[in-house]
């Protein structure tokens, strides 16, 4: 058993959410180690040598820790690890040298020749960050361990990608771990569809989870060996991907971004985006994945009537006829896009996001989005549940959805 700790009285002021805990609780369970607690703690040095003797004492094998690594006042990580594990701070050459490394990637120089990131309890082992400036530092004594990352969500996200868990106990059984994505369903609608699979204790367990824009279900094997947990998890994936298969994205645990933007590079086909009720946010998510590049040619955020007309081609007599929440409207706009980019696939949105702007014909929450390519122009209508941010991010997964269906991608891939 672990614990999670992270540290800044941004997060006790409710300034700032704290998704470290749950990523960090997450990776630590696909690991098959129990997170016993997750705490918040101020900036505070006592406080947080005070959680850690907390957690020793409630039986926990360490505590993995974000926040309070940069190099401000407010910055107390460092020393409470030298407090509680009873060392001195001393300057530590590794991390020097890792701090040195990051700045002439940048193409600079170390701004001091003994910054205070690099000032690590004695005894401590530096733990690469590759995205920012700050090491993580591991202390270690008498089975306890307390092992230190910086709260910058991304950079957190790079050292654990880089293997700074591997520091962590390891565990007597093997697990296995499968996703499996679904659009367009409650979480409500799952959970009784997958009823018989939700017993706690069960082996494997399985648990819903709603993210953004789609229901993610996670399948957790143990066993004694590797292939006893994988055989256990394939047994069960097989199972459950006949349970609500047509809602079913992926089976490899992708968002509804991620499974389109491979498909896309797997096949090589090209992509170009048409949006109004989501934004630009369909676009955003697509540009998150390395490679992207070589397939998505375009986004073009058209909000307003003139810029749907101007930019991509709609009539002037569909807008005032249908409305710019419409099937015509929508498919007009994945029809300009593409041809505006000559790529071999487009997608589109139109809709209300509210919390205004609904009629009894149109509510909020109506959606459009169509996809266009060389055989023609498919519209869908959905009306999606949720405030404003909600109903976008829904609205984005619903379109990408859409395109891998009318695509005939399969259910997973």
């Amino acid at each position: 058993m672990v614990w999670v700790v992270s540290s800044g009285d941004e997060l006790l002021e409710g300034r700032i959410v704290d998704t470290n805990a749950a990523y960090l609780a997450s990776q630590i369970a696909d690991r098959g180690l129990t997170c016993g607690q997750i705490q918040a703690v101020g900036d505070d040095e006592q406080s947080l040598v005070e959680c850690w003797e907390r957690a020793r004492l409630a039986g926990a094998a360490g505590v993995v820790m974000t926040g309070g690594l940069g190099d401000t006042r407010d910055d107390l990580t460092r020393a409470a690890m030298a407090h509680f594990f009873k060392v001195p701070l001393m300057p530590h050459g590794e991390a020097l040298s890792m701090m040195e490394q990051f700045y002439l990637k940048l193409g600079r120089e170390l701004p001091e020749a003994e910054p205070t990131e690099a000032i690590l309890p004695a005894g401590a082992v530096a733990l690469h960050n590759p995205s920012g400036v700050a090491p993580g530092v591991v202390c270690a004594d008498d089975g306890f361990l307390v092992l230190a990352m910086p709260g910058v969500p991304h950079e957190l996200k790079g050292m654990v990608e880089f293997g700074a868990l591997d520091h962590l106990p390891r565990t007597v059984e093997s697990v296995s771990v499968g996703r499996i994505c679904h659009v367009g369903i409650p979480e409500r609608r799952l959970g009784g569809a997958y009823r018989d699979y939700l017993t706690r204790g069960r082996n494997p367990l399985v648990a819903i989870a709603p993210k953004r824009g789609h229901v993610e279900l996670c399948v957790r094997a143990t066993h004694p060996t590797a292939e006893g947990a994988a055989a256990l998890l394939a047994q069960d994936m097989e199972a459950l991907a006949l349970i609500e298969p047509e809602s079913i994205i992926s089976l490899r645990g992708e968002a509804p971004s991620q499974r389109v933007g491979r498909e896309l590079m797997e096949r090589g086909l090209t992509l170009s985006v048409a949006e109004s009720l989501t934004g630009g946010l369909i676009g955003h998510q697509l540009t998150e994945l390395a490679g992207i590049s070589g397939v998505l040619l375009g986004d073009c955020v058209v909000y307003s009537n003139a810029a749907k007309v101007g930019m991509l081609g709609v009539a002037q007599g569909d807008l005032d006829s249908y409305g710019a929440v419409s099937e015509a409207v929508a498919c007009a706009m994945a029809e300009g896009i593409r041809r505006l980019t000559q790529s071999d696939l487009a997608v589109s949105t139109t809709g209300i996001a509210g919390p205004g702007g609904g009629s009894r014909e149109k509510p909020v929450g109506l959606v459009w989005a169509a996809v266009a390519d060389a055989n023609g122009t498919v519209a869908e209508r959905r009306i999606l549940p949720g405030n404003r941010s909600e109903v976008k991010d829904r609205a984005a997964a619903f379109a990408l959805d859409l395109l891998r269906r009318a695509c005939s991608w399969g259910q997973g891939g």
